[in-house]
């Protein structure tokens, strides 16, 4: 190479002349797609009349390039030639260098925001060091002349940073038009040092959870990396510019990522750098070059990990094999689990790249005995910590069939219509669990909806009038599930209206006791004449349910006659018309009252009559005296031939009558036969008699203890008993010995004597 016109002691105006002349300059070619293309240099910083280790130059600095526009900081790598501004004087050309330092110092200068003479002489200083550039005789111009062109470095054998002043004797160092220049000299070890630690090739590497860039020289601090997270999709997220440290590394914080993703890391290290020349004797200059750097680290989907708790709200009631599903945002079925005995499913880790949230956990079908009426519960995540998974409580209300307690009573028609005040506990077994349930006026409870499990009803307390009722005894119920099946099968278990289960609860009838004493309404005894007359029997009851209608009916027994049976029901004339019958009907308001039955007496046979009393609830006997041989309630009638006397009937002693429990399919047992000596009976009622009254028996009907009641029953009306017609009044046995009625009397007994009976028509109706 020729030194040519740059000769170290070139003059100082011609120099400033060349400077002043550098301009534009275009040239052709452009890189890779043209041979032509307009590439303009112009002299961009440093200095001029420049003597480098004793070789001069005109000027030392940085170039621009111009290529369509694009601007690109060049260094010249002859020495021996001179740049040139006419057009088309420049095109990139194959690299002729292969040098990393060359690559770093120009990738250096064309980063920089500006760069000032010094650092712009020393770059260019440098640029002929690292491509070896030659003076004119041959030797590098790296080189001292006073050591046989020996060579030299920025570091070797002084360093640039505390050379030696340059002199004749000491040709080593920067001078510029007669100057030292000492700060660009400290300025090329500068950058001599920088070159050697940053000279490439780089290389950007994923190390434990940080990217660290380092060089041949090792790692290359104080460099920005770009930091990008990416989901599982590949779309960006965030990005971040950060520092390498004196290891070279960056470390990214950024969120976790439950679907998975990557982190991407990227810089830019020194390219292998261009080189530029022409025809002709012009400098050959080189530009800069990028090479990316880049790294991805693979952020593995975080598994979700969910735990479903079923509870009951009913703690009786079992919490095994509820099924649960889980659902991701596209609605499909992640998986399906059921719970074990203590209600909890745990799902397998879920992939969330696979199966992206938010989530919908469902419950599919609950435990035996629970509804399903945990609503779905939507989960925005799940817990990425297996050992702390996203737990999800779903509490279920147990299956229930509604119930009401029916009061019912052995006999229907018992008490008032008001059967309000009857109070049971409901109380499960399991657990005590009880429930207090109160009549209304129709005699039904208030509802309850029972779960499955083993119940009584036990009742607690009766209103006033019912005190003389017994309790049947507790009711036992066994809800299961087959229970509620049907139920909800003929019901619905969906349906509004849920009409309750009855559980009817009896109370048993206990009969009341009768005290009985007929007389004469006349006189007051127990005789009539044969022509008949009014009886009136006084019945005195206790043990009544105040509210109750009852019916009292009577019959007048022949001698030697039977009751006719009770099954034959009131009124009893329509059994045999000789019979005479009477009723009465009241209802009680106290639990002991007195009544009294009027029977109209027609002329009959002579002999002992006796009155049969029976108390009527609808058409159930509750009580009865049915005693054949108690003179209380006897009825004599005279013969008609008759001396009118004063008779006394014999008194006969008499047991009471007890009559067998009174229920459904109940017959009354035989007549107990009679103890020697009666009990005593008392009566709280007492109607005065105008005779002394003789002692009375108590008939007592005792109805079961426990009576099984159908749940529908049909009521029964109570029996309807017409209104016997009344016998004329007639007088006692003494109007019969009037002497004006002789002839009376005759005819009678003939009558009598002669058993003759007069001829009844159809129509005429004895009773």
């Amino acid at each position: 190479m020729r030194l040519g016109s740059f000769h170290p002691r070139f003059g100082f105006v011609a120099a400033v002349s060349v400077s002043l002349a550098v301009g534009l300059a275009v040239f052709a070619m452009a890189w890779g797609r043209a041979q032509s293309a307009t590439i303009t240099a112009s002299y961009e910083s440093g200095y001029l009349d420049v003597s480098l280790n004793g070789y001069g130059a005109t000027g030392m600095g940085t170039f621009r390039l111009d290529d369509a526009g694009a601007g690109h900081v060049a260094l010249c790598i002859e020495a021996d030639e001179r740049h040139s501004t006419d057009a088309d004087a420049y095109a990139p050309v194959e690299n002729r260098f292969q040098s990393a330092e060359l690559d770093t110092l120009v990738w250096l200068i064309a980063r920089m925001p500006s760069v000032d003479s010094d650092s712009g002489v020393a770059a260019a200083a440098l640029a002929w060091y690292y491509s070896g550039a030659l003076r004119n005789i041959g030797v590098p111009v790296w080189a001292d002349g006073h050591r046989d062109f020996a060579d030299i470095s920025p570091v070797d054998p002084e360093r640039w940073d505390s050379l030696r002043p340059y002199n004749l004797s000491h040709l080593i160092g920067l001078r510029a038009e007669g100057m030292d220049l000492d700060t660009a000299e400290r300025r090329v070890v500068e950058l001599f040092d920088t070159v050697a630690r940053l000279a490439g090739p780089w290389q950007l590497i994923d190390s434990d959870g940080r990217f660290q860039l380092t060089g041949p020289a090792g790692p290359i601090s104080g460099h920005m990396v770009r930091i990008e997270v990416r989901d599982h999709t590949g779309t960006s997220t965030s990005t971040a510019d950060l520092v390498t440290d004196a290891n070279g590394s960056v470390t990214p914080a950024f969120t976790a990522m439950a679907a998975g993703g990557s982190v991407h890391a990227s810089t830019t290290s020194p390219g292998t750098h261009r080189e530029w020349d022409g025809p002709g004797e012009v400098q050959r200059l080189i530009t800069a070059t990028e090479r990316p750097l880049s790294v991805d680290r693979r952020v593995p989907p975080q598994p979700g990990h969910l735990l479903v708790v079923k509870q009951s709200s009913d703690p009786t009631i079992g919490v095994a094999d509820a099924v649960f599903e889980l659902l991701d945002n596209n609605q499909s079925v992640v998986e399906r689990v059921s719970t074990a005995a203590d209600g909890r499913a745990t799902f397998a880790p879920v992939d969330p790249s696979i199966h992206p949230a938010p989530y919908t956990l469902r419950e599919v079908s609950a435990p035996a005995g629970l509804l399903v009426s945990a609503p779905n519960q939507v989960l925005p995540t799940l817990s990425a910590r297996s050992n702390d998974p996203t737990t999800v409580v779903m509490t279920d209300a147990p299956r229930t069939v509604p119930i009401e307690v029916v009061k019912e009573f052995s006999i229907e028609g018992v008490g008032p219509p008001d059967r309000s005040g009857f109070e049971f506990d409901l109380v499960r077994i399991s657990d005590g669990l009880t429930t207090r349930l109160v009549t209304d006026a129709s005699g039904r409870s208030q509802r309850v909806d029972i779960a499955i499990g083993d119940y009584t009803v036990c009742e607690t307390k009766v209103p006033a009038w019912a005190s003389a009722l017994v309790d049947g005894g507790c009711v036992t119920l066994a809800v299961t599930l087959g229970t509620i099946d049907e139920y909800d099968e003929a019901v619905g278990p969906l349906a509004p209206e849920r009409p309750a289960y009855p559980v009817p609860y009896v109370n048993n009838v206990v009969g009341p006791s009768i005290m009985t004493q007929a007389h004469d309404r006349a006189d007051g005894d127990r005789l009539l004449a044969a022509t008949g007359g009014a009886t009136i029997d006084v019945v005195t009851m206790t043990g009544l349910i105040p509210g109750t209608t009852y019916v009292l009916s009577g019959e007048l027994v022949p001698p030697g006659g039977t009751p006719t049976p009770a099954s034959e029901d009131v009124p009893m004339s329509s059994v045999d018309t000789a019979r005479v019958t009477a009723h009465t009907e009241f209802t009680a308001t106290l639990s002991s009252e007195a009544h009294q039955v009027e029977f109209a007496v027609p002329a009959l046979a002579a002999g002992r009559y006796v009155i049969v009393e029976r108390l009527w609830v609808g058409n159930r006997v509750v009580a009865e005296h049915a005693d054949l041989t108690d003179d209380l309630q006897t009825i004599v009638i005279q013969p008609p031939a008759a001396v009118a006397t004063t008779s006394t009937v014999p008194v006969t002693t008499v047991p009471p009558t007890t009559i067998a429990p009174v229920g459904p399919e109940t017959t009354p047992p035989p007549t107990t036969p009679p103890p020697t000596t009666p009990p005593p009976t008392t009566s709280p009622t007492i109607i005065p008699s105008t005779t002394t009254p003789l002692p009375t028996t108590t008939v007592t009907t005792v109805l079961p203890t426990r009576v099984t009641v159908a749940t529908t029953s049909t009521t029964v009306a109570p029996p309807v008993v017409p209104q016997l017609p009344k016998a004329g009044a007639g007088g006692g046995a003494s109007h019969l010995v009037r002497l004006a009625d002789i002839a009376l009397l005759l005819g009678v007994g003939l009558i009598v004597m002669t058993r003759v009976v007069p001829r009844r028509e159809p129509t005429d109706e004895i009773v």
